[in-house]
Parts: structure tokens; C-alpha cells; sequence
């Protein structure tokens, strides 16, 4: 079994893929917003239905989810995601309810709203977003029809339905894109290639995921200047003094090179390397691992 599918063996489906201060981020602003909601509605809107036993329930439950995410290591992403996905189920089924009792008042409507444009951040499944949204469309249309009509209920059906289309056109594209990603650094991966940026500034801006399987290395410890802390990174690729003192430049005998490299688990890679500018003035470096190659013409 290759590393690529020992990888999805253990992270398993993935419904929300999110990290961990994005989902604690998530659940703060929920605890926080819904705080000064609760108050507002009692303050200046005493006839909307709010019922405090689910509403401050369900606030409870957030805050000790969020709470336990600093006490409690999760032992995959695919743990987080399940307990992630609950909550949010959860929450949207608090707005929908609020819009039912409220018969479609405007601010139940927007809260509903807001929620679900807050799940196309952070649902990366289609088939949960559609069937969500089926079940949302169920109820609203059996509150449409049994209660009495009105402009109100008629307004509130219809932003409903249209907010609907609107998230789904933008998950759509979302998936699609991060799809593309997927694909690129499946190929790099395959290829055994990884590529690096540094800006004109020297400082690395994007190391792709890839150079995990090659040399062992996480991409967040190589941003920014993590890079060139690395010795024998360093030494591999363009020097960062030769970027600060040639901006825009790519001479011709670094536009490709070979150079000895050692992996994180202490490894000596062979890396080709070729070099370019981007259209932002940025440096591009990719680099293909010859190390079965060069191995050959040493053992021949």
C-alpha cells in the first residue's frame, strides 16, 4: 500500500476538512452573536418567539465544545469533522425552527440566512448541503401552505429559496476550485515534484503540500523565512541574498541546477531544479527528485 492511500485509509471521509482554530472560531462567533441577539430581541422586539431552555442549551453545548478543543486532542480530523458537522446541524436546526414559530418574520428569516451562507464556508460536501437544504425547503413550504398568507410569509419563502440557489452556486465553484487544487497536488505528488515561492523580498510565500512525501517537511515550517532557516534547504535552491540583490533577474546558470539535499528524517535527496520568474516578479523554483536516477549513474 503507497502513502497516498494509507493517507485516506486513515483520515477516512471527510465532511467539513476544517482545522481546528477555524472551528473554534466558528463556535465563538456563534456563542458571542446569538449572546447579543438573545438580548437585543428581549430588548426591542418582545413579540419574537425566542425560547430561552433551546436557546441558551444550545449556546451551552457550543461553549463546551469549545472549550474541550483546548483539553481534549482530537486523534483524527475525521472525529473533529463528524463533532463539527453535528453542531453546525444543530445550530441550523435552531434557525429553522425560529423561522417556523416566527411564521417567517424578517430578522428569523435573516438569522436562517446568515447560517446557512456560514455553512458554504466551511461544508466541503455537496450531497450535505443539498440534503440540508431540502429538509429547509420541506418545512418552510409546509409553513407556506397551512398558514394563512400574507406578504410577509410569501417574502420571507421566497429569500429562502433564492438564498438557496445563490449558496449552492457559490459551494459549487468553492468545491470545484479546491477540487483543482486536490488534483494539482496529487500530481505533484506522483511526479515527485514540489514547488517553491519566494517573493522579492526573499520572504517564501508558498511551499506546495507535495514536498511532504519528497523530503519529510511540513509546509507551514517553511513559510516566511522557515525556509532559509533550514541549512540544507537553503543551500539547495537560489540564495536568498541573490534574490534581495537581483530582483527580477534569473540568470542562466541557476535557471537549472542539481544539488544534494538532506530530507527531514535525515535522507540525501537528489533535486533538479528549474528556476523562473513569475508575472508578479516573484521567483519560482520547482524542483523533480532525481535521487533513483542519480543512484543509477553512480552504481553504473
Amino acid at each position: 500500500m503507497n502513502t497516498e492511500k494509507l493517507e485516506k485509509k486513515k483520515s477516512g471521509p471527510v465532511t467539513l476538512g476544517q482545522s481546528i482554530n477555524l472551528v473554534r472560531i466558528i463556535a465563538a462567533i456563534f456563542v458571542i452573536s446569538s449572546t447579543i441577539l438573545q438580548f437585543i430581541y428581549t430588548q426591542y422586539l418582545p413579540d419574537f418567539v425566542d425560547p430561552y431552555p433551546i436557546h441558551w442549551g444550545l449556546n451551552i453545548i457550543v461553549s463546551v465544545f469549545f472549550a474541550s478543543t483546548f483539553i481534549v486532542k482530537f486523534k483524527s480530523h475525521r472525529h473533529l469533522d463528524y463533532i463539527s458537522m453535528s453542531l453546525y446541524a444543530s445550530i441550523q436546526a435552531y434557525t429553522v425552527f425560529l423561522a417556523l414559530v416566527n411564521h417567517l418574520n424578517p430578522f428569523s428569516v435573516i438569522l436562517l440566512i446568515l447560517v446557512m451562507g456560514g455553512g458554504t464556508v466551511i461544508i466541503t460536501n455537496s450531497l450535505f448541503y443539498w440534503v440540508q437544504s431540502g429538509i429547509i425547503i420541506f418545512f418552510i413550504a409546509i409553513q407556506f401552505v397551512t398558514t394563512e398568507f400574507n406578504g410577509t410569509i410569501m417574502i420571507g419563502f421566497f429569500n429562502i429559496l433564492v438564498s438557496i440557489g445563490i449558496f449552492g452556486a457559490v459551494l459549487f465553484i468553492r468545491l470545484r476550485m479546491m477540487k483543482e487544487v486536490s488534483f494539482s497536488n496529487s500530481l505533484l505528488r506522483k511526479v515527485q515534484l514540489f514547488s517553491v515561492i519566494a517573493n522579492p523580498s526573499g520572504q517564501i510565500v508558498f511551499v506546495s503540500p507535495s514536498i511532504k512525501g519528497i523530503l519529510g517537511y511540513d509546509t507551514n515550517a517553511l513559510l516566511k523565512d522557515g525556509w532559509w532557516e533550514n541549512e540544507s534547504l537553503s543551500a539547495s535552491w537560489i540564495e536568498k541574498e541573490y534574490i534581495l540583490n537581483y530582483p527580477g533577474i534569473i540568470r542562466p546558470e541557476i535557471k537549472t541546477k542539481e544539488s544534494l539535499t538532506r530530507s527531514n528524517e535525515g535522507n540525501m535527496i537528489w533535486l533538479s531544479w528549474t528556476n523562473s520568474i513569475l508575472p508578479d516578479g516573484n521567483y519560482l523554483g520547482v524542483a523533480f527528485d532525481i535521487t533513483k536516477y542519480r543512484r543509477g549513474l553512480t552504481i553504473s
